[in-house]
């Protein structure tokens, strides 16, 4: 077991932490959601273009060949869409336009804001495994690893937070889902170190269903939002940001696989 790769699979979650603070004590939460929704889409659209696709894809083509592996991609991500969609089921669902007022839209962030942490709660985790790996034989590039995927979790931990403290949860199951989201790649961290390491299969149909999961909430949640947002140049810009930040955390992570 890897003290040092744990240690970073912790600090990881410093950077949501700190996001999630800067939420708790902003005064205009409602304000920056409307930022920070379009920031979330870049974020999660970056990361299904560059990094869970071409890693799953990479995986299952090596592992089955190209047809059986692109039809286990399929698979695995329609896991994914059904696992979010059976959850979406047990929280409070949108309103129409016309019907919009403060607890439509309390439910609406209610809706948005836990679909978004299951799903990033899944990705945190199969991302602390391969930080974890990586830590473990390289703590410098584990170092430089942890600093990359920083940079995308911390505008998505005060986007989270502000979106769950705005809607109609309680406050404790704020607490407990932002706690959760904060300790998942450490988690992964853990998975690796108890069970020893994953098969390349196994990582493969991981990343397939956490695939799945983000293509459900950038089509079927964050999508609608996005583009009902009035100012369309600041929403660009916003979207153009979060997709940034997910280019320059993936390039990052090339990187350091070619030391």
């Amino acid at each position: 077991m890897s003290t040092v790769g744990l240690s970073f699979t912790l600090f990881v979650g410093v950077f949501i932490l700190i996001g999630s603070l800067l939420s708790v004590f902003n005064k205009n939460n409602k304000g920056l959601i409307s930022i920070g929704i379009p920031i979330i889409f870049g974020i999660m659209l970056g990361l299904i273009v560059f990094e869970m696709l071409p890693n799953t894809y990479n995986i299952f083509v090596k592992e089955l060949g190209r047809i059986r592996g692109i039809s286990s991609i399929v698979l695995s991500a329609l896991i994914g869409v059904t696992i979010l969609k059976v959850i979406d089921l047990f929280v409070p669902h949108h309103e129409r336009e016309d019907e919009a007022n403060e607890d439509s839209r309390g439910n609406l962030l209610y809706h948005v804001g836990f679909i978004a942490t299951v799903a990033l709660i899944i990705h945190n985790i199969i991302e602390g495994m391969g930080l974890y790996v990586v830590t473990s034989s390289n703590p410098a590039s584990g170092l430089l690893l942890c600093l990359g995927i920083g940079l995308h979790n911390m505008p998505m931990g005060f986007v989270i937070t502000s979106s769950l403290m705005e809607s109609n949860m309680k406050r404790i199951n704020v607490v407990l889902l932002n706690t959760a989201l904060i300790v998942s790649t450490f988690l992964g961290g853990v998975i690796v170190a108890l069970i020893g390491g994953v098969s390349n299969l196994t990582e493969g149909i991981l990343l397939g269903i956490t695939l799945g999961t983000l293509a459900y909430i950038v089509v079927f949640e964050l999508a609608p939002q996005v583009y009902k947002l009035e100012n369309k140049t600041l929403v660009r810009m916003c979207v153009m940001f979060g997709f940034a930040l997910t280019i320059v955390s993936v390039l990052i992570t090339s990187f350091i696989g070619e030391l």
